[in-house]
């Protein structure tokens, strides 16, 4: 598993994504960079913000390994950092294959499927990107 561990404010966003782009190019992924990198950043940023509001000095850890479904990002911040009630764990979950959040809420585990998504899939995420980075016209979205 490779971790990196980052301080509770967002000066290493740019060690982040190094991180994702060099473990989309090792592993022929760069195709999912995208996808990948928002989920992952919205919910680093999500528990930076929570660690920074709550005066919490921990920092926050980004891993990554394989696991039987393709990669997965684990994100561990401050407990109760992710609630169910944040819009960034909803953008994660449009964007990923599969997100666990522990029972203290101080950690996510994003599962990307890299095997190969299905056109439809591939579409949506396009989608929803557009839709988070672009104010577009919903005529574009529908797919």
């Amino acid at each position: 598993m490779e971790r990196i561990v980052l301080q509770s404010d967002n000066t290493d966003m740019i060690r982040v994504d190094g991180f994702i782009r060099t473990i989309c190019d090792d592993n022929h992924i760069y195709n999912y960079y995208a996808t990948i990198s928002v989920a992952v950043t919205r919910m680093l940023d999500r528990a930076t913000t929570y660690s920074v509001d709550s005066h919490v000095s921990s920092g926050v850890s980004l891993g990554f390994d394989f696991c039987s479904q393709g990669i997965i990002f684990s994100i561990v911040g401050s407990k109760g950092c992710f609630s169910e009630k944040d819009d960034s764990l909803n953008i994660a979950r449009m964007l990923s294959d599969e997100v666990t959040v522990s029972d203290d809420r101080s950690k996510v585990e994003l599962v990307f499927e890299v095997r190969g998504i299905d056109g439809h899939e591939a579409k949506r995420r396009v989608a929803i990107l557009q839709k988070f980075y672009h104010s577009v016209p919903a005529v574009i979205l529908q797919m």
